[in-house]
């Protein structure tokens, strides 16, 4: 291991790593902030302008959809070319490779139907270029998928990968009872050129640039054993960065980024900020798309199989213009929806709702975290890849368990998303518990009758709990509560709630609950043979639910034939009181 050195100067060798041969296989290593996904980009630019690479023949595979996403912007800027280079997913690449098998449960099956169908459809023939971003994340199978793939490309085709095994943080998805070593790792052993970058883009700021430097050595060490690691890069931390005990009231900072190591240390920060009025996003596992509320703004009463320009542009105008909802200008909202499903010249409502309700909607009708304003609240692995001015890193007083390496990598990379500033959140990590369905619960060790549930999961609310009949007697009473919710101009929103209805305010009904969060406090409920009594919730903003055809006979029109609807963004732990029941003497 080569200890890592930031340069001063202005040549780390990434204009040789940029204008390699086509041919030419490599892994490029980097620390945080040194340019690896601009490198990837500027490759591609290069192999198409100076190399005369087709740019259907290039494919670039990245961990993440906002890192797709980055890296077609990025290109687009360049070159413009960035619809015909291939930029996908590696769980994308997987369904591409065995799409006769759409059916798979889940990504891992994908994967594995994809390796299972070695060798390669004829449809890689094409690639002359393999490029892959944060190839330190692809672990277990999917890092054997790659592997597979790059052995079975032509000794013609190119490959670069990018990577850095210090913000290698997903060791838990390597389900193998013998975990290989990194695929970086496997491919230099197997040949590949090993080339570094070693300039620093992200910080200008001294003390975070002596933590990016004295960090990743730290974690790279392999003097160190794991403990060593975690308390040398814990005093980096120190010397780095201010600690601060509560985190601070902050009000319109777009630009913060507040982290956690754990989904209920941002639910219960999300309830803290809720109850002190202050506007945040989320981004963590277990929420909702953040499809935006302008969709369902303007589609929800759109009964006709298709979108024109000119109807939709009415519809901006009469619900959308104006309000906090407007985050486009009605021009890049209907290239966003012609783009996602074209039909002709209008947009073809079938086929957008088909696209908005895969598990992974098109990225340009995402936005990438719930909520409307304020800084965002997310856990380091939700976040990865990203970097904000601003970073608030909670730095727990006391780990859970003896510290692993996987642990003092993900303080590392929470660290290094600041550009700017960072400052230390003194944290006790939240010990919460969990039911089957993975929703969060804690009881309050002073009074064993009073938990808080984790509110705003997927399923929380599904559309017969908002156009449903048997939520709403009447159409009537479905717009007005769709009304209040266009209205709102501000969030958070306290909401009141009972076991049937969220209730705002003058005791208008906004939504019911699923079932599911109905099975989930009852579960609860025989844990102390109490019957449960619930208080408010919080929402931060509103979205699109997007429905199937299977919902239709149960709604309200015209929400049973449009397929959208706008849903409240639910956030926080909502406390119950759960009283005893005295049982009746006869």
């Amino acid at each position: 291991m080569r200890l890592f050195e930031f340069k001063l100067s202005k040549d780390d060798g990434r204009k040789d790593i940029i204008a390699a041969p086509a041919f030419a296989r490599m892994v490029v290593d980097g620390g945080p902030g040194t340019g690896k996904t601009a490198t990837a980009c500027s490759r591609v630019a290069e192999l198409i302008r100076s190399q005369n690479i087709p740019p259907p023949s290039i494919l670039v595979i990245s961990f993440t959809r906002i890192a797709v996403r980055e890296i077609a912007e990025r290109i687009t800027r360049d070159i413009g070319e960035a619809v015909s280079v291939r930029i996908i997913t590696l769980d994308s690449l997987a369904a591409f490779l065995s799409p006769e098998h759409d059916g798979a449960d889940s990504h891992d099956d994908q994967i594995r139907l994809a390796l299972s169908g070695l060798p390669f459809s004829q449809q890689l023939s094409p690639i002359r270029h393999l490029i892959v971003d944060e190839a330190h994340d692809v672990v277990g199978i999917r890092a054997d998928l790659v592997e597979a793939l790059i052995a079975h490309l032509p000794p013609e085709c190119g490959v670069t990968i990018f990577a850095d095994d210090a913000q290698s943080i997903y060791d838990f998805a390597d389900k193998s009872r013998t975990p290989k070593p990194s695929l970086p790792g496997r491919l230099v052993e197997a040949g590949m050129a090993q080339h570094s970058l070693t300039i620093l883009h992200r910080t200008h700021n001294p003390a975070l640039t002596r933590l990016f430097t004295q960090g990743r050595n730290v974690v790279l060490s392999p003097r160190l054993t794991p403990k060593a690691r975690h308390q040398k890069l814990n005093r980096a931390l120190l010397r780095a960065a201010p600690v601060i005990e509560t985190l601070p009231i902050v009000i319109d900072q777009d630009d913060l980024l507040i982290l956690f190591r754990y989904r209920a240390d941002v639910v219960a920060a999300s309830q803290a900020m809720c109850e002190q009025g202050v506007a945040h996003r989320l981004r963590m596992s277990g929420l909702p798309p953040a499809i935006p509320a302008w969709i369902g703004l303007t589609l929800s009463s759109h009964q006709d199989p298709t979108l024109s320009r000119s109807r939709f542009f009415g519809y901006w105008d009469q619900k959308v213009d104006g309000t906090l909802h407007a985050t486009l200008d009605p021009q890049q909202a209907w290239d966003r929806l012609f783009k996602t499903a074209p039909l002709d010249n209008d947009v073809g409502i079938a086929k957008l709702r088909e696209k908005l309700l895969q598990a992974s909607p098109p990225l340009d009708l995402c936005e990438p975290d719930l909520g409307f304003t304020g800084p965002t609240l997310g856990t380091i692995h939700a976040s990865k890849g990203r970097e904000a001015p601003s970073v608030i890193l909670a730095h727990p007083k006391h780990l859970r368990r003896s510290p692993s390496d996987e642990e003092t990598r993900v303080l590392f990379v929470g660290a290094t998303r600041a550009k700017q500033t960072l400052t230390l959140l003194t944290h006790h990590p939240a010990t919460p518990l969990v039911l089957p369905t993975g929703r969060l619960y804690t009881s309050d060790a002073q009074n064993p009758d009073h938990f808080r549930v984790e509110m705003g999961l997927d399923d929380d609310l599904l559309p017969t709990g908002l156009a449903g009949l048997s939520c709403f007697d009447t159409v009537s009473q479905v717009q007005k509560a769709q009304a209040i919710l266009a209205e709102l101009s501000s969030f958070p929103i306290r909401l009141d709630l009972d076991l049937n209805h969220i209730i705002l305010f003058n005791n208008q009904y906004i939504a019911g609950h699923s079932s599911q969060l109905h099975y989930d406090i009852d579960a609860l409920a025989p844990l102390m043979r109490l019957t449960p009594r619930p208080r408010q919730i919080f929402i931060l903003g509103l979205r699109t639910l997007v429905f199937h055809p299977e919902h239709y006979d149960a709604l309200h029109s015209p929400w049973a034939q449009s397929g959208f609807i706008v849903a409240p963004i639910i956030t926080g732990t909502c406390p119950m009181h759960f009283e005893r029941i005295t049982p009746i003497k006869f």
